[in-house]
């Protein structure tokens, strides 16, 4: 019988250099991984057979192949807050160049030690956190993840709730004291009536 070997040719779609070859070897070696190719292009390929003569048999049928998108190159642009109020926060961000399958927001809270996770659409460019507690430190980082992988993670931002306004007008956002203890109580058949001093605030 014929001995022969093979190339394998392939080209990105719509090349203007036509195609290269990656693959020489024996008519046995029916295999081959393509490796370098750029990400989210297509390519095509065919393999030729040749005889230990050199003569060049006839093509295969091209068959072709799309590359995955890589992960995304860049963070969520202008990551920021927006607005707070007592109970909540706004963020607002642009989303980073490619596709996109969704965001993940990371956030915790202000002496705690753990974290949270939010998984976002990849349509999103805001979110709101809300059921918060007045006054208080809050931080938040976002990562945009495509069908690829996680791209880089954007710059902590912090933002602090609001202050309720008996906090602002008593102490600026400090706890006001404790009354103190009761020290007389007067009682009658069916009443009580006790009896404390008020405080005073700064």
């Amino acid at each position: 019988h014929t001995h022969t070997h093979a190339h394998t040719h392939t080209t990105p779609a719509h090349s203007e250099t036509g195609f290269k070859t990656v693959f020489s070897g024996r008519n046995d070696d029916c295999a081959h991984t393509c490796s370098g190719l750029q990400t989210g292009t297509t390519y095509t390929a065919k393999v030729v057979a040749y005889t230990l003569g050199n003569v060049t048999g006839v093509e295969s049928p091209s068959v072709s192949f799309t590359t995955g998108a890589a992960a995304p190159q860049q963070a969520p642009a202008r990551f920021r807050v927006a607005a707070t109020t007592l109970d909540s926060v706004t963020l607002q961000w642009e989303a980073p160049p490619g596709p996109l399958t969704h965001y993940l927001l990371y956030l915790d809270e202000e002496g705690k030690d753990a974290y949270a996770e939010e998984t976002l659409t990849a349509a999103a460019t805001t979110y709101v956190h809300t059921y918060l507690f007045p006054d208080t430190a809050y931080r938040y980082q976002i990562v945009a993840v495509n069908e690829t992988g996680e791209g880089p993670l954007s710059d902590i931002v912090a933002a602090r709730t609001a202050q309720n306004a008996v906090a602002r007008f008593l102490g600026k956002g400090r706890p006001a004291p404790a009354p103190v203890s009761p020290h007389r109580v007067s009682r009658a058949l069916a009443d009580t009536h006790v009896y404390w001093k008020g405080v005073t605030t700064n």
